[in-house]
């Protein structure tokens, strides 16, 4: 039926709690499948793949001929660009020593950072903002104590069963 999204991926059943979020990414040129039918939900995504994402989403118009300050981010690669917008714009600030961690997987607490540096902490107060009612609050980085609250307090993310997973490897399903 029209406005129903069309299920191609063999992999995102209809009932998935993701099925409308990958359905959504994908018509919107947010994210591509990992072939015509497989979209591979559950598969890690590294940092340079969830800047990359942010951008399309941003709608950039990135170079990837860009020169960054980091030195694993080599000039011409497929995410040059969106590392090189993100770090501009201090939505990231790599790993230290002057390495982004472009291969690395994006953690939960790392996500949730980049994506509040990128809103900027608009949607919402941190006031009254806590992690109390999970088991695993203590393990929050500190750097990432805001975001991960901002993150809850917003509905941008809830937890599974209970828990944070701060350091839990983000899927292209997060």
């Amino acid at each position: 039926p029209e406005g129903k999204p069309l299920n191609v991926f063999k992999d995102v059943p209809l009932g998935a709690d993701y099925y409308e979020a990958v359905t959504f990414v994908v018509e919107e040129g947010l994210f591509n499948g990992t072939s015509d039918t497989t979209f591979e939900p559950d598969t890690t995504m590294n940092r340079a793949m969830f800047v990359t994402v942010l951008g399309r989403l941003d709608g950039v118009d990135v170079d990837n001929n860009t020169k960054t300050e980091f030195s694993d981010v080599k000039v011409g690669e497929w995410y040059t660009g969106s590392v090189a917008w993100a770090a501009k714009n201090g939505i990231v600030n790599g790993m230290g020593n002057g390495i982004y961690g472009v291969t690395g997987t994006v953690t939960v607490e790392q996500a949730l950072t980049i994506l509040y540096r990128y809103n900027g902490g608009k949607d919402g107060s941190l006031d009254g903002a806590s992690l109390a009612d999970f088991s695993d609050a203590s393990s929050v980085s500190s750097w990432a104590a805001d975001a991960v609250k901002w993150a809850v307090e917003n509905g941008i993310y809830e937890g599974v069963a209970g828990k944070l997973n701060p350091t839990s490897a983000g899927s292209r399903a997060l």
